[in-house]
């Protein structure tokens, strides 16, 4: 069961010092009747991992601390290092695949498992899939990698937000099964004109539920200091520091996320 041998590690890892969680205060905030979650990050806390230099791919090969389990042939789950939320899981690819290219029907059905398995509707939380495409959409990595977290507040408002105020401009699917999930994913990618004819997607987000695949278009990854990735579209904020927690609360947050998406 992956998610209570992630817990197990978790656990282990936070023992030996293995894992870094980013120390921040949390501050909800509410928005036309939309939950947010501002993350103010400590002034000690950890760097994040797109703050660092590194000049390794801390996938392959992973630190043995953050490796969860072993998904089939293709992949695999190892923790985030440096999480805000946890747990925090990564679906990696077993071999180097660079994080722009569209995603395979492997991955969407690596992904779906580890999102879909134990249902979380059990307890209080809903599982949230994200992935960051490229640097543009967030990502820090440029190998192949997905991410799957536990939040509070569902999805669906913030689609329906982004349909009403963009619409056209993304583009939120349901599906029923992996099969229609990776047909979901073809035609989103076709109708929001993601693909380019040397196999690299257009920077974009992809936030995934257990019954929903939302793709956004990205035209760039930060506004007025600001940076975002897929998280930041179901209403979580790290913020680095309390300026920018008080400028946030007098803006509307989805004007800014609206800043970012190609139009």
């Amino acid at each position: 069961m992956i998610w209570q041998k992630a817990g197990n590690v978790i656990e282990k890892a936070r023992k030996t010092g293995a894992l870094h969680p980013i120390s921040a205060t949390t501050i909800e905030h509410e928005v036309h009747n939309v939950h947010f979650t501002y993350h103010l990050r400590n002034q000690l806390a950890e760097k994040k991992p797109h703050q660092l230099t590194q000049t390794s791919n801390p996938f392959l090969p992973h630190e043995a601390a953050m490796f969860v389990d072993s998904l089939g042939d293709n992949h695999k789950v190892l923790l985030n290092k440096f999480p805000v939320l946890s747990p925090h899981l990564l679906v990696c690819s077993n071999t180097f695949i660079n994080q722009s290219q569209a995603l395979t029907e492997s991955d969407l059905n690596a992904w779906h498992d580890v999102l879909s398995e134990n249902n979380a509707s059990q307890t209080n939380t809903h599982r949230l899939g994200f992935f960051n495409s490229a640097p543009t959409a967030g990502a820090s990595q440029p190998h192949r990698h997905m991410q799957v977290i536990e939040v509070q507040h569902p999805l669906t408002p913030f689609m329906e937000a982004f349909q009403q105020w963009l619409p056209n401009k993304t583009l939120s699917l349901r599906y029923s099964s992996p099969m229609q999930l990776y047909q979901a994913y073809q035609e989103a990618l076709q109708r929001l004109s993601l693909l380019r004819p040397d196999q690299d997607s257009s920077p974009h987000n992809i936030l995934l539920t257990e019954h929903n695949i939302w793709l956004i278009p990205r035209s760039d990854v930060q506004y007025l200091g600001i940076y975002a990735n897929g998280l930041n579209f179901s209403g979580h904020f790290l913020l680095k520091d309390q300026t920018q927690l008080d400028w946030l609360k007098t803006q509307n947050p989805f004007d800014i996320l609206a800043k970012l998406i190609k139009v």
